[in-house]
């Protein structure tokens, strides 16, 4: 894929493909910094409104090894709750069976094995920000306070499991 090619996707399955490119195959790494500033701000957001979960966890991590101002703000953003995910289409409902992925990475504590609310997601991210090599603490620590204040509801165990897991990843 060219870089003129990613910055001209515009409609779903061609940001889809540029996104599972970019982020799901690393290949955010062989691109120069400059085409790389220019194709985040839509395709990180394309990818962290994903409406599967899998491919918004992938492109946060993606995001997170990236670094810099814009991966910031649009992870700020997914952790913070101003992005949402999509909706899944009727006919995309049932995914077919039978594919695996495996990607080395760092086990997350057993609070955030299972994400299923967006809060643990939220929280799931906050963490994967919260090991990378250099992490911004400060702004972390500032994104779990206010996390923290919010309605923990059915999984309130876990969230609290989970919140402890992320203090001590951040020194607090």
């Amino acid at each position: 894929l060219s870089s003129a090619a990613l910055r001209r996707a515009r409609d779903k399955q061609s940001l889809d493909g540029a996104g599972r490119w970019l982020f799901g195959e690393g290949k955010h790494k062989d691109l120069p910094r400059r085409v790389l500033a220019a194709l985040l701000p839509r395709l990180g957001r394309f990818g962290l409104r994903h409406p599967r979960q899998r491919n918004r966890e992938r492109t946060a991590k993606a995001l997170v090894a990236i670094g810099g101002k814009v991966a910031r703000r649009l992870l700020t953003a997914m952790v913070s709750g101003k992005l949402k995910p999509r909706e899944v289409p009727p006919e995309d409902r049932v995914e077919a069976a039978g594919m695996r992925s495996f990607s080395p990475q760092k086990t997350p504590p057993r609070s955030l094995r299972k994400r299923d609310s967006p809060l643990l997601e939220r929280l799931y991210v906050l963490w994967l920000w919260a090991n990378a090599p250099k992490p911004p603490r400060r702004h972390l620590r500032r994104l779990l306070a206010k996390l923290e204040r919010l309605p923990k509801g059915k999984d309130a165990k876990r969230i609290h499991a989970a919140i402890g897991e992320l203090r001590k990843a951040l020194g607090t």
